[in-house]
């Protein structure tokens, strides 16, 4: 089993989803400064 996550910030926007093949890592860089909420996600 894979594991994805999605990453949120304060206000709820959606940021970044990685998926089952991905393994990008996001570059934060260019994120606004805040608060972030990673959600993890299991593949089958």
């Amino acid at each position: 089993m894979l594991t994805g996550y999605s990453i949120f910030s304060s206000s709820g926007q959606k940021l970044f989803e990685s998926s089952a093949n991905n393994t990008f890592t996001p570059d934060v860089s260019a994120w606004p400064k805040g608060i972030y909420f990673i959600q993890k996600k299991h593949f089958q």
